[in-house]
């Protein structure tokens, strides 16, 4: 037997019916995409990735790799300060052009330009890198001593001197009299007190790069 023929209203009734379907679909998509626009900005901005720590860390050990490059390249000695003149979450390098001790805080504009060293962002007039958003100079959940030889870091910013200089032989100068292997520079995640790196710089010029896994330095 041949299937009897749907009638014409009961075709208009499923058309209706998958179109309610469709539309409720679309809907809810809808509704979603709005809430996740509203919510997850909000959630980015407030609890920084894993990776903000990490990735500042590493910017800053490439930022000190390069400066010590530089002072090998001119035979000039190049300084690298933190937290210049007091601007907090803020670093900067410049080179020692003129041999004067007495440079100002964060050198000329020709000293920082000298680097190479492509600084985005300023600060008062004074070009260097700000940390990321999320990001800032301190110990957070660390408790334990990254370079071993003290009792444990007592500071965000754990230098035998600030600025740091690098020598025309790819050394750091340290003050004369202070016996110190090794200087540390740490980071943390403001929102999340055991997401800690620390950069450490060592008289040799040695970079190291570490971060607060499980109670110690990895």
């Amino acid at each position: 037997m041949q299937p009897h023929p749907r009638r014409p209203v009961d075709r208009v009734l499923a058309a209706a019916r998958a179109g309610v379907g469709l539309s409720g679909v679309l809907v809810v998509v809808a509704l979603v995409g709005l809430l996740a626009g509203a919510i997850l900005p909000a959630y980015l901005q407030g609890s920084p990735s894993t990776e903000s720590v990490r990735s500042a860390a590493s910017q800053l050990a490439s930022v000190l790799e390069t400066a010590r490059y530089r002072a090998v390249a001119l035979e000039r000695p190049v300084h690298v300060e933190f937290e210049p003149d007091g601007r907090e979450d803020f670093y900067t390098a410049y080179v020692d052009l003129d041999g004067d001790p007495a440079t100002p805080p964060g050198g000329t504009e020709a000293e920082v330009a000298a680097t190479e060293i492509p600084f985005p962002d300023e600060v008062s007039g004074l070009r260097g890198r700000r940390l990321p958003d999320g990001v800032a100079f301190g110990l957070g959940a660390a408790r334990s001593p990254a370079d071993g030889y003290s009792d444990g870091p007592d500071a965000a910013i754990e230098l035998p001197a600030n600025p740091i200089v690098f020598q025309p032989g790819g050394g750091v100068r340290w003050p004369t009299g202070l016996l110190a292997p090794a200087g540390g520079v740490y980071l943390r995640d403001t929102g999340n007190p055991s997401r800690v790196n620390v950069v450490l710089i060592h008289p040799t010029g040695l970079i190291q790069n570490f971060r607060w896994t499980d109670g110690g330095w990895k």
